[in-house]
This record gives C-alpha cells, structure tokens and sequence, in this order.
C-alpha cells in the first residue's frame, strides 16, 4: 500500500473542504434581502447590458423600494419584454434614467462600458459584401467614446445597419455611416484603403460567370496582387461591389466591353489586352467550368445553344 499516495489524497479532500467550506460561507455571507440578487442582471436586447443590484445597494447605499416597483416591477425581464427599455427612454428619465440624468449620478449616454459590454471580437457584414469592423481598434486603439458612434451614426443593436438598406458606400460618400469620420481629413476616405475593411474574395476560388455563355472565370489576386491594381480601380462605378450585379445586368455583354465598359474599361489594348483578343484566357467555357465546379454541363449550355 502506498502511504505517500495516501497521505497526498488525503492532503487533496482537506483542501477540498476548506475551499468549499469557504464558497459557502461567502454565499451565506451576502444578505440577498438587503442587497438584492447576488448575481447579475444581463439584458440581451437590443443589446447587452449588465445591472449589478450590490453595487447600487451595498456599495452606493440605495434601497430597494427607491427603484421597486416604480421604476422597475420586482419581476426579471419584465422591462425587456415591454419593448419601452431604450436608450431613447432613459434620456427621458425613464427606467435607470430615473437616476443617471447626469445630476443624481452619470448620465446615461455617457460612461457606456459602465453597463454596456462591448462586443468581443469583430462584426462582419456579408451583405452587400464581406466587411469586418472592429470596435477594439476604434475605442482602445484611437481612444474613441462609445458615444461618437451610437446612437447618432449607428443604432446600438446588432443588424440595425444592414437592415437599414441605406448602408452603402454611396451613404458613406455623403457622410453617413462610417463615413461621418472616413472622409479623407479625420480618416482615411472611405472610398481608400479598401482592404483595410473589405475582405479580398480568397483565391483559388475565382468568380464566376455563366451568363451570357458559359464560362468566364476572373481572378481577384491575378489583378491585385500580381499587377498592383487598387480596388478602387474598379469599384469605382465601374462594377459595383456585390456579387453578380454585373452577372444580372443587361448591359453586361462583349459590346458594352468593346465600348469601354466593365472589363473593357481597362481591357482597351493600350492598358491591357483588348477585350476582342486572347479570349481563352477569360473564357474556358464548359469544360473548364467542369473541372473547376465538378459540375456536369449540358450540351445546351453554350452560348445559348
């Protein structure tokens, strides 16, 4: 028989009851009647938003009564499922507004990280096109507030901006948006340094156009990596920045290019190759749509044919 194994087990349990024997006197040691639940309140919606009942009973010295049921019914989630628990409701003294008016204690369009949990991690957006933005960089980084962005540029609930339909680069030129400050003088124009928000379509994946015949394949890196293009080179009101806008255009056909539209825009034969010339290197046509897609074509789909 092992002692030492013994003994260190033994050592192992001791410790183990004195850890949980002191959670639970901690537990036991907060007065849930005297300082409300112990554990917080996290609202979700429209955003998340954490109330710690101890901070303002214990540590400020409020009761229970100045806020119950006035203000708020003693009953979780009640104030969420009103759909009244907004921003716009607390400057109206509403809510925790009933308090943070800026006199009793901090307004509550200011100090927002004091309830409010910035979101970990990026947002991305995938509509129009894929965008990535991440708070970090602007509030740690730059120093910004929470308050030089919400509510005025964007609605603080997660979706707001999409759903909007007005979240385009066209809103950002006329400063909306992102573009209240990427306006060239505060930060970088909004319509430069594309990459630094936009995710570059990953190759070896190439777009892919099947109309009007079927195949044209184009390559993001070949353009921009290897020949140094901007993408503002072509989104520029030559193609608009969501995938196949061109594709269900109807002027996107080998006319429009020879008028210098679209690809022929460079494609000229003084900046690049003409658009009437070295057509296989566009075209691989349904064969080479099958080996990229492992789609299997039909004898129909060929030039309409």
């Amino acid at each position: 028989m092992n002692s030492k194994f013994y003994t260190a087990l033994g050592a192992t349990v001791l410790a183990g009851s004195f850890m949980f024997t002191s959670q639970a006197i901690a537990t036991d040691g907060y007065d849930a009647k005297a300082f409300g639940p112990e554990s917080p309140i996290i609202w979700d919606k429209p955003t998340k938003v954490v109330f710690v009942h101890q901070s303002h009973t214990d540590e400020i010295g409020l009761e229970c009564s100045e806020c119950h049921d006035d203000i708020f019914s003693m009953q979780r989630g009640v104030a969420m499922r009103t759909g009244k628990l907004t921003m716009a409701s607390l400057a109206e003294g509403k809510f925790c507004g009933a308090c943070h008016d800026g006199d009793t204690a901090f307004a509550s369009d200011t100090n927002c990280t004091a309830c409010h949990i910035a979101p970990e991690g990026d947002i991305t957006w995938e509509d129009p096109t894929t965008v990535v933005f991440g708070h970090s960089m602007h509030a740690d980084d730059l120093g910004l507030e929470c308050t030089e962005c919400h509510d005025a540029l964007f609605t603080m609930k997660s979706g707001a901006a999409t759903d909007s339909g007005t979240f385009t680069m066209a809103a950002f030129a006329e400063g909306k948006y992102c573009g209240a400050c990427h306006d060239g003088d505060n930060a970088f124009a909004s319509d430069s340094d594309c990459s630094t928000c936009h995710a570059l379509p990953a190759d070896p994946d190439p777009m892919i156009w099947v109309k009007p015949v079927k195949a044209v394949v184009f390559h993001h890196n070949t353009h921009v990596e290897d020949y140094g293009l901007e993408c503002s080179s072509c989104h520029d009101g030559t193609f608009a920045m969501k995938k196949g806008a061109a594709e269900h255009a109807d002027d996107f056909t080998m006319e429009s290019l020879y008028a210098g539209k679209y690809c022929g825009k460079c494609h000229d034969g003084d900046t690049a190759f003409a658009s009437n010339t070295l057509c296989n290197t566009c075209h691989i046509g349904v064969k080479g749509y099958q080996r990229l897609t492992g789609e299997t074509p039909h004898a129909e789909e060929h030039g309409g044919h």
